[in-house]
């Protein structure tokens, strides 16, 4: 199973890779020059892409992570 995400939260121009063996989060520098351009430009037009992900939830803080809250 991968164990690396690329993922572009709403509002947010940027797409981040998050590496979960590593434990790391990452901007994609090379978004703008690969086959996620295509991808991103789709993002900013509303569109979304969600594949291999069965959970995704976007919080405003880590707290209310913790807290067990979900926003919205």
């Amino acid at each position: 199973m991968a164990q690396v995400v690329v993922i572009g939260m709403q509002g947010d121009d940027n797409l981040w890779i998050a590496d979960f063996e590593q434990g790391t989060l990452s901007p994609m520098t090379a978004a703008t020059a690969s086959a996620f351009k295509d991808i991103n430009a789709q993002r900013a037009s509303g569109s979304g892409m969600i594949r291999g992900i069965d959970f995704a939830v976007p919080m405003s803080a880590t707290a209310s992570v913790s807290a067990g809250h979900l926003d919205g």
